[in-house]
């Protein structure tokens, strides 16, 4: 969580090189800090959650689930 507060995202590959660990375990830990709400999945990788700006990579289904509330009152205003 620190290496990923301080960079804002990390793919799995970094994740693998830093801790010496396979990508499977990983992707399971990164699974099991997205289902906690500390961080957001992203294909390959994860976001902080803080991090306001995404980009074209950032998959729609991710994009989605942030500012719910926010996007439902525009929606109830519209």
């Amino acid at each position: 969580m620190h290496f990923l507060q301080d960079k804002g995202e990390l793919h799995v590959h970094t994740i693998c090189r830093s801790f010496h660990i396979v990508a499977m375990t990983a992707r399971r830990d990164l699974m099991e800090l997205e289902q906690k709400g500390a961080l957001i999945r992203t294909h390959g990788g994860a976001i902080a959650k803080e991090k306001k700006t995404f980009d074209a990579q950032t998959p729609f289904a991710k994009r989605r689930k942030l500012h719910t509330k926010q996007k439902q009152e525009i929606a109830r205003i519209a």
